[in-house]
């Protein structure tokens, strides 16, 4: 059939065609029934039992049926192997019934009657197990059923993370907290190291650069241990598109865990809710509250928020390839804190461009 011809007559949905071919069948051989030949009547019983077994048997083998999936795990990550068990009866007397399991594109899967241990990679952060349901369409396929599964408790994946860099200049000392020994900023020099991405310019040792022939930065010891607030506007109008939001979700959870695990207090900043997250741990909370996010769930516009650092969607993941899509981030909404040598306005203007950031 040619393009213009799909044009000018709508196919339907792939899964009505079979059986609007059946019907139409039954009805042709009835009335080759009536008017050709009386075998028309024995084409029209086959088609009629073909119509209803197909429809009949879904729904009678998922009403005498019950699923449970268990999680290995309450918490997983983005991009990491998980493990479940599917524990699926039936009071039916046999066994292949052809059940599968749908909901969740990452779980989704043929499985039988008895045990069925799952092993998967979850793609996208959030909740799992949630929206999961057993279904069938055995024989012909002209009707599926579906039923919930049981899911005594829910698993949460984490945003995926990347490697950042230091913690920014615009971030302050927290309030009665010393690093002690702990390599960091603003102390006395302690050595040299090879550079890494993030690392400021104005670190680079040239001597030492000229001797080793390869880019070396000073260490320093930390006076105090720094506190950064890390922000993630909130609203429809703040991102480009739901895959855009991901990706500022994925930012924002990197620099929260990697400047935690560095010793860093970092405050995570979602509108009106602040989340703190000591140091040296590993910020459960704020990695569920991010874990948690939609997309779909957001307002139309964020609310302006006071931040040292904002979570972007141009930030670089694992494999270090940066995506070509920015985060639309208006202005107006984003207040930094001002610092007497302006540092914050540097950060502020790395993140969102020169004419984006200004002070509070």
């Amino acid at each position: 059939m040619s393009d213009s011809a799909k044009r000018l007559i709508p196919l339907p949905p792939p899964k009505w065609r079979l059986p609007i071919a059946l019907i139409a069948a039954a009805v042709v051989a009835l009335v080759c029934g009536i008017f050709v030949h009386a075998n028309g009547y024995v084409w029209l019983a086959a088609t009629l039992v073909v119509l209803v077994v197909g429809a009949v048997w879904p729904w009678v083998a998922l009403k005498t049926a019950s699923a449970t999936v268990t999680f290995a795990a309450e918490r997983g990550r983005e991009g990491d192997t998980a493990d479940a068990r599917l524990h699926v009866r039936s009071r039916l007397p046999w066994k292949s019934i052809g059940f599968r399991l749908d909901g969740e594109a990452d779980l989704a899967r043929e499985v039988s009657v008895g045990t069925n241990d799952v092993r998967w990679t979850p793609s996208r952060f959030g909740p799992v197990g949630d929206r999961l349901t057993l279904t069938c369409d055995r024989p012909f396929g002209l009707w599926t059923a579906r039923r919930s599964v049981d899911v005594p408790r829910s698993m949460l994946v984490w945003p995926r993370t990347h490697k950042v860099g230091q913690v920014p200049d615009c971030a302050g000392p927290s309030d009665g907290t010393h690093g002690g020994r702990r390599v960091g900023i603003g102390g006395e020099f302690c050595g040299v190291r090879d550079f890494r991405a993030g690392d400021r310019l104005r670190l680079v040792h040239w001597a030492q650069t000229a001797r080793q022939d390869r880019l070396m930065v000073r260490e320093t010891l930390a006076d105090a241990t720094p506190k950064v607030r890390v922000g993630l506007l909130l609203g429809q109008d703040s991102h480009v598109d739901s895959a855009a939001f991901d990706r500022a979700v994925r930012d924002a959870a990197s620099k929260v865990e990697g400047w935690t695990r560095a010793g860093s207090v970092v405050e995570l900043v979602l509108a009106e809710r602040r989340i703190a997250c000591p140091p040296n741990a590993v910020p459960r909370m704020a990695l569920d509250v991010l874990a948690a996010l939609r997309y779909d769930d957001l307002p139309q516009v964020a609310e302006r928020v006071s931040v040292d650092v904002l979570a972007s969607a141009t930030s670089r993941d694992r494999e270090g390839a940066e995506s070509a899509e920015p985060t639309s981030v208006d202005a107006r909404d984003i207040a930094f804190r001002d610092s007497p040598s302006s540092r914050s306005r540097l950060v502020a203007e790395s993140t969102l461009g020169s004419r984006g950031a200004h002070a509070a």
